[in-house]
């Protein structure tokens, strides 16, 4: 690939991380070299092991509980790995080593204050491969930077119509 693009999946819908997903099998599948960095969740997700299996290089790390449910002196080491693991994946990124970068949840990181906008937008601009973020809320600066911006917006979920639990395969 000559030109590398970003992408941005974003919104309260279901659907940004297995967008993101696909985007990363159909380059697999083409004999592309794939990073996926998974901010905010342990890992387990349906979809890590598939693409692992396929060859992506796969970064993810932390507890299976939220971020509110942990103690305030867990949340600031969790947030400090969750930092160290954006460092981690600005490096691959900018190695020239891989075709695309997924780094899902970035946007939700950076909400947060794991990340900040700034050094995000210097992470792409450094990238030497396609880069992915998903999250609910980009910032104007990385919509102005995007090549592509997709939209999930929830019409409907189970969740919100009957408090129906996540399942596994499907929500994660």
């Amino acid at each position: 690939m000559e030109e590398y693009c970003v992408h941005i999946y974003y919104g309260d819908g279901k659907g940004k991380t297995t967008a993101a997903a696909g985007l990363c099998l159909r380059c697999l599948g083409a004999g592309l070299s794939a990073l996926f960095c998974q901010f905010l969740k342990d890992g387990s997700s349906g979809e890590i092991q598939p693409l692992r299996q396929l060859g992506a290089q796969i970064l993810a790390e932390g507890p299976a509980e939220f971020l509110w449910q942990m103690p305030p002196e867990k949340q600031q080491e969790y947030c400090r790995a969750q930092h160290a693991l954006f460092q981690r994946a600005s490096e691959h990124m900018a190695s020239g080593a891989y075709q695309i970068a997924i780094l899902d949840e970035a946007l939700d990181a950076l909400s947060l204050g794991i990340l900040t906008e700034s050094e995000l937008c210097q992470a792409i601009a450094a990238a030497k491969c396609e880069v992915v973020l998903t999250g609910r809320a980009p910032t104007q600066a990385l919509l102005d930077i995007a090549d592509y911006a997709t939209q999930m917006r929830a019409v409907k979920h189970p969740f919100a119509s009957r408090r129906a639990p996540a399942r596994r395969g499907i929500e994660y």
